[in-house]
Protein backbone atom coordinates (compact mmCIF):
# COMPACT_ATOMS: atom_id res chain seq x y z
CA UNK A 1 0.00 0.00 0.00
CA UNK A 2 1.24 3.61 -0.94
CA UNK A 3 -0.27 6.77 0.42
CA UNK A 4 -1.79 5.31 3.59
CA UNK A 5 -1.50 7.01 7.02
CA UNK A 6 0.27 4.75 9.53
CA UNK A 7 0.58 6.00 13.29
CA UNK A 8 2.12 4.48 16.62
CA UNK A 9 -1.62 4.31 18.53
CA UNK A 10 -0.18 5.95 21.89
CA UNK A 11 -4.49 6.23 23.40
CA UNK A 12 -5.34 3.12 21.63
CA UNK A 13 -8.32 3.91 19.66
CA UNK A 14 -7.41 2.65 16.87
CA UNK A 15 -7.45 5.57 14.46
CA UNK A 16 -4.32 8.02 13.72
CA UNK A 17 -4.56 11.40 15.98
CA UNK A 18 -3.03 14.77 15.33
CA UNK A 19 -0.77 14.25 18.35
CA UNK A 20 0.36 10.32 17.15
CA UNK A 21 3.74 9.43 15.66
CA UNK A 22 2.64 9.47 12.30
CA UNK A 23 3.80 9.00 8.44
CA UNK A 24 2.36 8.17 5.30
CA UNK A 25 3.53 4.81 3.43
CA UNK A 26 5.84 5.05 0.20
CA UNK A 27 6.61 2.34 -2.71
CA UNK A 28 6.28 -0.84 -1.09
CA UNK A 29 4.07 0.27 1.96
CA UNK A 30 7.10 1.12 3.58
CA UNK A 31 7.38 3.69 6.77
CA UNK A 32 9.41 5.47 9.10
CA UNK A 33 7.93 6.82 12.94
CA UNK A 34 9.43 8.95 14.82
CA UNK A 35 8.92 8.07 18.28
CA UNK A 36 9.81 10.53 21.08
CA UNK A 37 12.45 9.43 23.45
CA UNK A 38 9.31 9.15 26.31
CA UNK A 39 7.45 6.78 24.64
CA UNK A 40 8.35 3.20 24.75
CA UNK A 41 6.94 2.12 20.78
CA UNK A 42 6.99 -1.90 21.38
CA UNK A 43 4.16 -0.52 23.96
CA UNK A 44 1.61 0.12 21.28
CA UNK A 45 0.06 -1.15 18.47
CA UNK A 46 0.82 0.00 15.11
CA UNK A 47 -2.50 1.50 13.09
CA UNK A 48 -2.88 1.79 9.31
CA UNK A 49 -5.09 4.17 7.99
CA UNK A 50 -6.23 2.53 4.52
CA UNK A 51 -8.16 5.62 3.05
CA UNK A 52 -10.24 5.73 -0.44
CA UNK A 53 -7.33 6.53 -2.98
CA UNK A 54 -4.63 4.68 -1.41
CA UNK A 55 -2.69 2.45 -3.74
CA UNK A 56 -3.09 -1.15 -3.80
CA UNK A 57 0.39 -2.46 -5.40
CA UNK A 58 -1.01 -6.04 -5.97
CA UNK A 59 -3.44 -4.45 -8.28
CA UNK A 60 -1.92 -1.18 -9.21
CA UNK A 61 -5.26 0.36 -7.92
CA UNK A 62 -6.63 3.35 -5.86
CA UNK A 63 -8.49 1.58 -3.26
CA UNK A 64 -12.33 2.39 -3.39
CA UNK A 65 -13.98 0.98 -0.50
CA UNK A 66 -11.00 2.26 2.82
CA UNK A 67 -10.51 -0.11 6.02
CA UNK A 68 -8.23 -0.34 8.98
CA UNK A 69 -4.99 -2.23 9.92
CA UNK A 70 -3.16 -2.96 12.82
CA UNK A 71 -0.28 -5.22 14.15
CA UNK A 72 0.41 -5.96 17.60
CA UNK A 73 2.48 -3.89 19.99
CA UNK A 74 6.22 -4.54 19.87
CA UNK A 75 5.40 -6.31 16.06
CA UNK A 76 5.85 -3.00 13.95
CA UNK A 77 7.95 -5.04 11.18
CA UNK A 78 5.19 -5.55 9.20
CA UNK A 79 1.48 -4.56 8.61
CA UNK A 80 -1.26 -6.58 6.54
CA UNK A 81 -4.84 -7.78 7.25
CA UNK A 82 -3.13 -11.02 8.91
CA UNK A 83 -1.54 -8.94 11.70
CA UNK A 84 -4.63 -7.15 11.85
CA UNK A 85 -6.69 -10.37 12.67
CA UNK A 86 -4.21 -11.19 14.70
CA UNK A 87 -4.30 -8.01 16.58
CA UNK A 88 -8.27 -8.90 16.79
CA UNK A 89 -7.79 -11.87 18.56
CA UNK A 90 -5.96 -10.24 21.28
CA UNK A 91 -8.41 -7.15 21.60
CA UNK A 92 -10.79 -10.10 22.34
CA UNK A 93 -8.45 -12.04 24.68
CA UNK A 94 -6.64 -9.35 26.45
CA UNK A 95 -4.60 -12.25 28.20
CA UNK A 96 -3.17 -13.69 24.86
CA UNK A 97 0.29 -13.13 23.96
CA UNK A 98 0.93 -12.03 20.21
CA UNK A 99 2.54 -15.67 19.88
CA UNK A 100 -0.35 -17.43 21.09
CA UNK A 101 -2.83 -15.09 19.10
CA UNK A 102 -0.67 -15.80 16.18
CA UNK A 103 -1.03 -19.52 16.64
CA UNK A 104 -4.71 -18.87 16.77
CA UNK A 105 -5.11 -17.52 13.46
CA UNK A 106 -2.34 -20.17 11.81
CA UNK A 107 -4.64 -22.39 13.14
CA UNK A 108 -7.54 -21.41 11.65
CA UNK A 109 -6.35 -19.78 7.94
CA UNK A 110 -3.93 -23.63 7.83
CA UNK A 111 -0.62 -21.48 7.63
CA UNK A 112 2.58 -23.55 7.40
CA UNK A 113 4.48 -24.48 10.80
CA UNK A 114 7.64 -22.47 9.41
CA UNK A 115 6.08 -19.23 8.26
CA UNK A 116 5.45 -16.51 10.40
CA UNK A 117 2.59 -13.79 10.09
CA UNK A 118 4.82 -11.01 10.88
CA UNK A 119 7.04 -11.35 8.01
CA UNK A 120 6.47 -9.70 4.68
CA UNK A 121 4.66 -12.24 2.72
CA UNK A 122 5.57 -10.56 -0.71
CA UNK A 123 9.17 -10.54 -0.04
CA UNK A 124 9.51 -14.05 1.55
CA UNK A 125 7.48 -15.65 -1.54
CA UNK A 126 9.78 -14.26 -3.66
CA UNK A 127 12.74 -15.88 -2.12
CA UNK A 128 14.10 -18.53 -3.98
CA UNK A 129 16.35 -19.72 -1.15
CA UNK A 130 13.55 -19.95 0.87
CA UNK A 131 11.62 -23.41 1.50
CA UNK A 132 8.66 -21.70 2.58
CA UNK A 133 8.06 -20.08 -0.06
CA UNK A 134 5.42 -21.42 -1.66
CA UNK A 135 3.21 -21.30 1.68
CA UNK A 136 4.11 -17.11 1.86
CA UNK A 137 2.29 -16.94 -1.62
CA UNK A 138 -0.40 -18.92 -0.30
CA UNK A 139 -0.60 -16.35 2.28
CA UNK A 140 -0.57 -13.34 0.70
CA UNK A 141 -3.23 -14.49 -1.07
CA UNK A 142 -5.23 -15.26 1.74
CA UNK A 143 -4.43 -11.76 2.69
CA UNK A 144 -5.41 -10.29 0.18
CA UNK A 145 -9.32 -12.36 0.51
CA UNK A 146 -9.29 -11.02 4.45
CA UNK A 147 -8.15 -7.10 3.20
CA UNK A 148 -11.89 -7.69 0.93
CA UNK A 149 -13.64 -9.18 3.68
CA UNK A 150 -12.78 -6.14 6.02
CA UNK A 151 -12.93 -3.20 3.08
CA UNK A 152 -16.55 -4.67 2.09
CA UNK A 153 -17.94 -5.37 5.55
CA UNK A 154 -16.39 -1.54 6.83
CA UNK A 155 -18.24 -0.25 3.87
CA UNK A 156 -21.83 -1.81 4.70
CA UNK A 157 -21.39 -1.85 8.83
CA UNK A 158 -20.61 2.30 8.63
CA UNK A 159 -23.66 2.55 5.93
CA UNK A 160 -26.29 0.54 8.39
CA UNK A 161 -24.86 2.44 11.58
CA UNK A 162 -25.62 5.68 9.11
CA UNK A 163 -28.41 4.57 8.13
CA UNK A 164 -29.78 4.14 11.82
CA UNK A 165 -29.02 7.26 12.96
CA UNK A 166 -25.84 6.61 14.85
CA UNK A 167 -23.03 9.10 15.33
CA UNK A 168 -20.50 7.29 13.40
CA UNK A 169 -17.61 9.18 15.14
CA UNK A 170 -19.28 7.86 18.35
CA UNK A 171 -19.63 4.60 18.02
CA UNK A 172 -16.04 4.14 15.82
CA UNK A 173 -13.97 1.41 18.16
CA UNK A 174 -17.70 -0.56 18.26
CA UNK A 175 -17.78 -0.54 14.38
CA UNK A 176 -14.20 -1.19 13.94
CA UNK A 177 -15.05 -4.31 16.45
CA UNK A 178 -17.50 -5.60 14.58
CA UNK A 179 -15.83 -5.57 10.99
CA UNK A 180 -13.04 -7.30 12.90
CA UNK A 181 -16.04 -10.32 14.03
CA UNK A 182 -16.20 -10.50 10.47
CA UNK A 183 -13.03 -10.79 9.58
CA UNK A 184 -11.90 -13.38 12.48
CA UNK A 185 -15.45 -15.50 11.29
CA UNK A 186 -14.02 -16.11 8.03
CA UNK A 187 -10.84 -16.76 7.91
CA UNK A 188 -11.62 -20.60 7.60
CA UNK A 189 -13.60 -19.48 4.84
CA UNK A 190 -10.69 -17.05 2.95
CA UNK A 191 -8.21 -19.75 3.25
CA UNK A 192 -10.56 -22.16 1.47
CA UNK A 193 -11.34 -19.07 -1.24
CA UNK A 194 -7.72 -19.41 -2.11
CA UNK A 195 -7.06 -23.71 -1.53
CA UNK A 196 -10.12 -23.92 -4.16
CA UNK A 197 -8.80 -21.72 -6.51
CA UNK A 198 -5.74 -23.00 -7.11
CA UNK A 199 -3.70 -21.02 -9.37
CA UNK A 200 -6.93 -19.66 -10.89
CA UNK A 201 -6.99 -17.39 -8.12
CA UNK A 202 -8.28 -13.78 -8.96
CA UNK A 203 -8.88 -11.32 -6.18
CA UNK A 204 -11.14 -8.79 -8.24
CA UNK A 205 -13.52 -12.05 -9.07
CA UNK A 206 -13.03 -13.31 -5.66
CA UNK A 207 -16.49 -13.00 -3.63
CA UNK A 208 -16.75 -12.53 0.02
CA UNK A 209 -19.75 -12.85 2.99
CA UNK A 210 -21.23 -9.48 4.29
CA UNK A 211 -22.16 -9.11 7.41
CA UNK A 212 -26.25 -9.32 8.10
CA UNK A 213 -26.86 -5.80 9.49
CA UNK A 214 -30.17 -6.05 10.09
CA UNK A 215 -30.05 -5.64 14.33
CA UNK A 216 -27.07 -2.71 13.90
CA UNK A 217 -27.17 -1.41 17.15
CA UNK A 218 -27.42 -5.09 18.98
CA UNK A 219 -25.02 -6.17 16.82
CA UNK A 220 -22.14 -3.42 17.81
CA UNK A 221 -23.21 -3.60 21.29
CA UNK A 222 -22.26 -7.07 21.08
CA UNK A 223 -19.38 -6.35 19.28
CA UNK A 224 -18.50 -3.67 22.16
CA UNK A 225 -18.51 -6.27 24.89
CA UNK A 226 -16.55 -8.57 22.67
CA UNK A 227 -13.62 -6.04 23.15
CA UNK A 228 -13.93 -5.07 26.77
CA UNK A 229 -12.96 -8.04 28.46
CA UNK A 230 -9.65 -7.42 30.97
CA UNK A 231 -7.48 -9.93 32.35
CA UNK A 232 -8.34 -11.72 35.83
CA UNK A 233 -5.81 -14.53 37.78
CA UNK A 234 -6.81 -18.09 37.23
CA UNK A 235 -6.67 -18.33 40.66
CA UNK A 236 -9.12 -15.51 41.37
CA UNK A 237 -11.89 -17.31 38.85
CA UNK A 238 -11.14 -20.73 40.25
CA UNK A 239 -11.88 -19.61 43.75
CA UNK A 240 -15.16 -18.06 42.66
CA UNK A 241 -16.09 -21.50 40.77
CA UNK A 242 -16.16 -20.74 36.99
CA UNK A 243 -19.12 -22.60 35.40
CA UNK A 244 -18.80 -24.12 31.82
CA UNK A 245 -22.23 -24.52 29.59
CA UNK A 246 -22.26 -27.60 26.97
CA UNK A 247 -24.73 -28.54 24.20
CA UNK A 248 -25.46 -30.19 21.08
CA UNK A 249 -27.84 -31.33 19.13
CA UNK A 250 -27.56 -35.53 17.26
CA UNK A 251 -29.70 -36.81 14.93
CA UNK A 252 -30.64 -40.37 14.37
CA UNK A 253 -32.75 -41.87 12.04
CA UNK A 254 -34.56 -38.63 11.22
CA UNK A 255 -35.32 -37.67 14.85
CA UNK A 256 -33.28 -35.12 16.75
CA UNK A 257 -31.59 -34.98 20.21
CA UNK A 258 -30.86 -32.31 22.11
CA UNK A 259 -28.21 -32.68 25.29
CA UNK A 260 -27.58 -29.82 27.67
CA UNK A 261 -24.53 -29.84 30.40
CA UNK A 262 -22.81 -27.38 32.63
CA UNK A 263 -20.21 -28.20 34.95
CA UNK A 264 -18.75 -26.00 38.08
CA UNK A 265 -14.64 -25.78 37.90
CA UNK A 266 -12.55 -24.97 41.13
CA UNK A 267 -9.37 -25.46 43.09
CA UNK A 268 -9.37 -28.40 45.64
CA UNK A 269 -6.21 -27.07 47.74
CA UNK A 270 -6.03 -30.20 49.63
CA UNK A 271 -4.73 -31.97 46.44
CA UNK A 272 -3.95 -29.29 44.69
CA UNK A 273 -5.64 -30.31 41.59
CA UNK A 274 -8.67 -29.20 39.42
CA UNK A 275 -12.42 -29.55 41.21
CA UNK A 276 -15.38 -30.10 38.98
CA UNK A 277 -19.15 -31.13 39.86
CA UNK A 278 -21.18 -32.25 36.36
CA UNK A 279 -24.69 -31.32 35.89
CA UNK A 280 -26.86 -32.89 32.72
CA UNK A 281 -30.18 -31.98 31.67
CA UNK A 282 -32.74 -34.43 32.03
CA UNK A 283 -36.37 -33.55 29.65
CA UNK A 284 -37.81 -36.66 31.08
CA UNK A 285 -37.85 -35.15 34.90
CA UNK A 286 -37.77 -31.79 33.33
CA UNK A 287 -34.44 -31.25 36.14
CA UNK A 288 -30.94 -30.61 36.05
CA UNK A 289 -29.31 -34.15 37.69
CA UNK A 290 -25.38 -34.97 39.24
CA UNK A 291 -23.36 -36.98 36.93
CA UNK A 292 -19.53 -38.54 36.94
CA UNK A 293 -17.04 -38.52 34.34
CA UNK A 294 -15.65 -41.76 34.00
CA UNK A 295 -13.84 -41.45 30.29
CA UNK A 296 -10.50 -42.03 29.39
CA UNK A 297 -8.04 -39.98 27.40
CA UNK A 298 -5.63 -41.62 25.19
CA UNK A 299 -2.78 -39.38 24.76
CA UNK A 300 0.70 -40.01 22.98
CA UNK A 301 4.28 -39.43 25.32
CA UNK A 302 7.36 -40.67 24.69
CA UNK A 303 6.31 -43.82 26.68
CA UNK A 304 3.63 -44.56 23.47
CA UNK A 305 -0.37 -44.25 24.23
CA UNK A 306 -1.01 -44.13 27.94
CA UNK A 307 -4.34 -43.73 29.37
CA UNK A 308 -5.49 -40.54 31.47
CA UNK A 309 -8.50 -40.02 32.79
CA UNK A 310 -11.16 -37.87 31.50
CA UNK A 311 -12.29 -36.40 34.81
CA UNK A 312 -10.93 -32.18 35.50
CA UNK A 313 -9.69 -33.55 38.76
CA UNK A 314 -6.65 -35.43 37.54
CA UNK A 315 -4.99 -31.91 36.37
CA UNK A 316 -2.86 -30.76 38.74
CA UNK A 317 -2.81 -27.12 39.47
CA UNK A 318 0.31 -24.59 39.83
CA UNK A 319 -0.65 -20.82 39.92
CA UNK A 320 1.95 -18.33 38.35
CA UNK A 321 3.06 -15.19 39.59
CA UNK A 322 1.56 -13.61 35.97
CA UNK A 323 -2.08 -14.56 36.60
CA UNK A 324 -1.42 -17.95 34.68
CA UNK A 325 -1.71 -21.25 35.98
CA UNK A 326 -0.17 -24.80 34.83
CA UNK A 327 -1.73 -27.88 34.66
CA UNK A 328 -0.67 -30.90 34.05
CA UNK A 329 -1.73 -35.07 33.63
CA UNK A 330 1.68 -35.69 34.29
CA UNK A 331 5.37 -35.35 32.94
CA UNK A 332 5.08 -37.02 30.07
CA UNK A 333 1.24 -36.22 29.47
CA UNK A 334 -0.79 -32.81 28.33
CA UNK A 335 0.92 -29.94 30.16
CA UNK A 336 -1.33 -26.61 29.25
CA UNK A 337 -1.30 -23.05 30.35
CA UNK A 338 -4.59 -21.24 31.88
CA UNK A 339 -5.06 -17.82 31.27
CA UNK A 340 -8.28 -15.61 32.26
CA UNK A 341 -10.24 -12.58 31.04
CA UNK A 342 -13.41 -11.22 32.77
CA UNK A 343 -16.18 -8.84 31.65
CA UNK A 344 -18.55 -7.71 34.10
CA UNK A 345 -22.13 -9.00 32.40
CA UNK A 346 -25.00 -7.27 34.90
CA UNK A 347 -28.21 -6.30 32.84
CA UNK A 348 -26.53 -7.84 29.39
CA UNK A 349 -29.13 -9.84 27.28
CA UNK A 350 -28.03 -13.58 28.58
CA UNK A 351 -28.13 -14.39 24.59
CA UNK A 352 -25.39 -12.09 23.68
CA UNK A 353 -23.30 -14.31 25.48
CA UNK A 354 -24.70 -17.66 24.22
CA UNK A 355 -23.91 -17.93 20.40
CA UNK A 356 -20.73 -20.15 20.21
CA UNK A 357 -20.59 -23.86 19.10
CA UNK A 358 -20.48 -25.14 22.97
CA UNK A 359 -23.38 -22.97 24.42
CA UNK A 360 -25.71 -21.79 21.11
CA UNK A 361 -28.39 -24.25 21.64
CA UNK A 362 -28.45 -23.57 25.58
CA UNK A 363 -29.09 -20.19 24.11
CA UNK A 364 -32.23 -20.96 22.52
CA UNK A 365 -33.66 -21.99 25.56
CA UNK A 366 -33.62 -18.85 27.48
CA UNK A 367 -35.52 -16.02 26.52
CA UNK A 368 -34.45 -12.81 23.78
CA UNK A 369 -35.09 -10.47 26.32
CA UNK A 370 -33.59 -12.48 29.65
CA UNK A 371 -30.39 -10.32 30.99
CA UNK A 372 -28.20 -11.26 33.83
CA UNK A 373 -28.32 -10.33 37.78
CA UNK A 374 -26.80 -8.14 39.55
CA UNK A 375 -22.89 -8.73 40.19
CA UNK A 376 -22.57 -11.70 37.03
CA UNK A 377 -19.36 -11.99 35.55
CA UNK A 378 -18.32 -13.91 31.93
CA UNK A 379 -15.06 -15.50 31.72
CA UNK A 380 -12.67 -16.35 28.43
CA UNK A 381 -10.53 -18.36 29.35
CA UNK A 382 -7.78 -20.16 27.79
CA UNK A 383 -6.30 -23.68 27.45
CA UNK A 384 -3.46 -23.19 25.24
CA UNK A 385 -1.22 -26.33 24.79
CA UNK A 386 2.86 -26.18 25.93
CA UNK A 387 3.77 -28.21 23.69
CA UNK A 388 2.35 -30.72 20.82
CA UNK A 389 -0.64 -32.81 21.49
CA UNK A 390 -2.19 -36.36 20.28
CA UNK A 391 -4.88 -37.00 21.84
CA UNK A 392 -7.30 -39.88 20.63
CA UNK A 393 -10.71 -40.70 21.70
CA UNK A 394 -12.44 -43.22 23.89
CA UNK A 395 -16.14 -43.70 23.81
CA UNK A 396 -18.25 -46.85 24.65
CA UNK A 397 -21.91 -46.06 23.39
CA UNK A 398 -21.12 -48.94 20.43
CA UNK A 399 -23.30 -52.39 20.49
CA UNK A 400 -20.28 -54.08 21.93
CA UNK A 401 -17.05 -51.78 22.76
CA UNK A 402 -15.41 -55.15 23.83
CA UNK A 403 -15.39 -55.95 20.27
CA UNK A 404 -12.43 -53.27 19.99
CA UNK A 405 -10.86 -53.85 22.83
CA UNK A 406 -13.08 -51.43 24.83
CA UNK A 407 -13.16 -48.41 22.60
CA UNK A 408 -15.47 -47.82 19.69
CA UNK A 409 -13.36 -45.32 18.10
CA UNK A 410 -12.54 -47.53 15.08
CA UNK A 411 -12.64 -47.07 11.13
CA UNK A 412 -13.84 -49.45 8.50
CA UNK A 413 -11.55 -50.50 6.00
CA UNK A 414 -11.58 -50.22 2.10
CA UNK A 415 -10.15 -53.51 2.09
CA UNK A 416 -12.01 -55.22 4.70
CA UNK A 417 -15.33 -55.18 5.67
CA UNK A 418 -15.19 -54.72 8.75
CA UNK A 419 -13.03 -52.02 11.28
CA UNK A 420 -9.64 -51.87 9.68
CA UNK A 421 -6.16 -52.54 11.78
CA UNK A 422 -3.33 -51.43 9.44
CA UNK A 423 -3.33 -48.04 7.90
CA UNK A 424 -2.81 -50.52 4.52
CA UNK A 425 -6.75 -51.29 5.06
CA UNK A 426 -8.08 -47.77 4.45
CA UNK A 427 -5.84 -47.00 1.29
CA UNK A 428 -7.65 -47.16 -1.89
CA UNK A 429 -5.38 -47.63 -4.83
CA UNK A 430 -6.78 -45.06 -7.15
CA UNK A 431 -9.74 -42.20 -7.40
CA UNK A 432 -10.98 -44.96 -9.76
CA UNK A 433 -11.11 -47.39 -7.32
CA UNK A 434 -12.38 -45.11 -4.15
CA UNK A 435 -15.25 -43.71 -6.65
CA UNK A 436 -17.01 -47.41 -7.34
CA UNK A 437 -16.50 -48.60 -3.90
CA UNK A 438 -18.97 -49.00 -1.11
CA UNK A 439 -16.68 -48.42 2.28
CA UNK A 440 -14.89 -45.33 3.77
CA UNK A 441 -14.58 -44.42 7.02
CA UNK A 442 -16.74 -41.96 8.87
CA UNK A 443 -14.63 -38.83 9.87
CA UNK A 444 -17.97 -36.54 11.18
CA UNK A 445 -21.25 -36.02 10.60
CA UNK A 446 -22.54 -37.44 7.54
CA UNK A 447 -19.02 -37.25 6.29
CA UNK A 448 -17.23 -40.09 4.81
CA UNK A 449 -13.52 -40.41 3.95
CA UNK A 450 -11.86 -42.33 1.47
CA UNK A 451 -7.87 -42.04 1.63
CA UNK A 452 -6.59 -42.32 -1.92
CA UNK A 453 -2.66 -43.96 -2.39
CA UNK A 454 -1.68 -40.95 -3.67
CA UNK A 455 -1.94 -38.91 -0.68
CA UNK A 456 -5.50 -37.40 -0.83
CA UNK A 457 -8.10 -37.92 0.57
CA UNK A 458 -11.90 -38.23 -1.05
CA UNK A 459 -14.87 -36.47 1.42
CA UNK A 460 -18.30 -37.23 0.93
CA UNK A 461 -20.99 -35.24 2.39
CA UNK A 462 -24.03 -37.21 2.83
CA UNK A 463 -25.74 -34.09 3.82
CA UNK A 464 -25.23 -32.25 0.87
CA UNK A 465 -26.20 -34.61 -1.82
CA UNK A 466 -22.76 -36.88 -1.62
CA UNK A 467 -21.20 -33.65 -2.86
CA UNK A 468 -16.99 -34.73 -2.88
CA UNK A 469 -14.55 -32.84 -2.12
CA UNK A 470 -10.42 -33.10 -1.30
CA UNK A 471 -7.88 -32.92 1.31
CA UNK A 472 -5.07 -34.57 1.54
CA UNK A 473 -3.44 -37.06 4.03
CA UNK A 474 0.58 -37.60 4.87
CA UNK A 475 2.66 -40.22 7.63
CA UNK A 476 4.62 -38.99 10.02
CA UNK A 477 6.48 -40.79 13.15
CA UNK A 478 5.94 -39.04 16.68
CA UNK A 479 7.65 -40.79 19.50
CA UNK A 480 8.51 -43.68 17.18
CA UNK A 481 4.47 -43.96 16.87
CA UNK A 482 3.56 -43.90 12.66
CA UNK A 483 0.51 -41.31 12.49
CA UNK A 484 -1.48 -40.89 9.67
CA UNK A 485 -1.75 -36.78 9.59
CA UNK A 486 -4.94 -35.37 7.83
CA UNK A 487 -5.93 -32.29 5.84
CA UNK A 488 -9.67 -31.42 4.83
CA UNK A 489 -11.66 -28.28 3.39
CA UNK A 490 -12.30 -25.86 6.01
CA UNK A 491 -15.89 -25.92 5.75
CA UNK A 492 -15.62 -29.54 7.31
CA UNK A 493 -14.25 -28.75 10.57
CA UNK A 494 -17.11 -27.89 12.78
CA UNK A 495 -18.69 -30.81 11.83
CA UNK A 496 -15.29 -33.66 12.47
CA UNK A 497 -15.77 -36.11 15.16
CA UNK A 498 -12.66 -34.63 15.99
CA UNK A 499 -13.54 -30.55 16.31
CA UNK A 500 -10.94 -28.93 18.41
CA UNK A 501 -7.40 -29.26 16.34
CA UNK A 502 -5.79 -31.14 13.07
CA UNK A 503 -7.59 -34.69 12.50
CA UNK A 504 -4.63 -37.78 12.51
CA UNK A 505 -5.44 -41.06 12.53
CA UNK A 506 -3.33 -43.47 14.37
CA UNK A 507 -3.10 -47.70 14.92
CA UNK A 508 -3.84 -48.53 18.62
CA UNK A 509 -4.73 -51.60 20.72
CA UNK A 510 -5.31 -53.19 17.44
CA UNK A 511 -7.31 -50.55 15.45
CA UNK A 512 -6.96 -47.75 13.55
CA UNK A 513 -8.36 -44.92 15.43
CA UNK A 514 -8.73 -41.13 15.02
CA UNK A 515 -7.73 -37.83 17.18
CA UNK A 516 -7.07 -34.76 17.29
CA UNK A 517 -3.23 -32.85 17.25
CA UNK A 518 -2.96 -29.62 19.15
CA UNK A 519 0.69 -27.48 18.24
CA UNK A 520 2.40 -26.08 20.81
CA UNK A 521 0.79 -22.37 21.81
CA UNK A 522 -2.82 -23.04 20.49
CA UNK A 523 -5.57 -23.13 21.89
CA UNK A 524 -6.69 -26.78 23.32
CA UNK A 525 -10.08 -26.43 24.38
CA UNK A 526 -12.50 -23.67 22.90
CA UNK A 527 -15.26 -23.73 25.54
CA UNK A 528 -16.59 -20.19 24.57
CA UNK A 529 -17.87 -18.15 27.63
CA UNK A 530 -17.62 -19.28 31.13
CA UNK A 531 -19.86 -17.63 33.93
CA UNK A 532 -19.39 -17.50 38.23
CA UNK A 533 -22.00 -18.39 40.06
CA UNK A 534 -24.02 -15.06 39.84
CA UNK A 535 -24.25 -16.06 36.26
CA UNK A 536 -24.67 -19.67 35.91
CA UNK A 537 -27.99 -19.26 38.53
CA UNK A 538 -29.29 -16.32 36.39
CA UNK A 539 -29.08 -18.62 33.41
CA UNK A 540 -30.44 -21.90 35.18
CA UNK A 541 -33.25 -19.62 36.19
CA UNK A 542 -34.50 -18.38 32.88
CA UNK A 543 -33.29 -21.87 31.07
CA UNK A 544 -36.76 -23.07 29.44
CA UNK A 545 -36.70 -26.65 27.74
CA UNK A 546 -39.61 -26.01 25.71
CA UNK A 547 -38.51 -23.17 24.12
Amino acid sequence: MSGATVCLDTNRNQKCDSDEPTAQTGAGGTFSLDVPDDIDANAYSIVVDVVAGTIDEDTGQPIVNPYILSAPAGKPGFVSPLTTAVQAAIERNPVLTSEEAEAQVKGQIGAGSDTSLFEDYVAAKKDTSNESAADYERLHKVAQVTAKVMAENQDAITTAASDAGLDIEQVYQDLLALVLDAVLDQLDESAQVVDDSGDSFDIDTTEVTVADTTNIEEDLEEAANATSFTAVPVETVLASKANWVWSEREEWDGVSYDYYEYGEVGFDSETGNLAETLWEYNADTNAWENWTEDGIRLILTSNGWEHFSDNVSAWSVTFNDDGSASVSLGSNADNLKLTAAQLDVSGKKMQSFMQGKETGLFGTKVPADAVFADDSIAYRVNWIANEDSYELDSWTDCDDPSVYNGNCNVLWGHSTSGPATSFEELIFPDETTADSSYHYAHIGDELGARFIDDGRVQITDAANGNEVSYGSWSYQTVHGTKLMMVNVPDRFSSRLWEDEGQLFLAVQDGYVRQGEFTAAGEIAFDDDYWFNETAMDSLLSQFNFSL
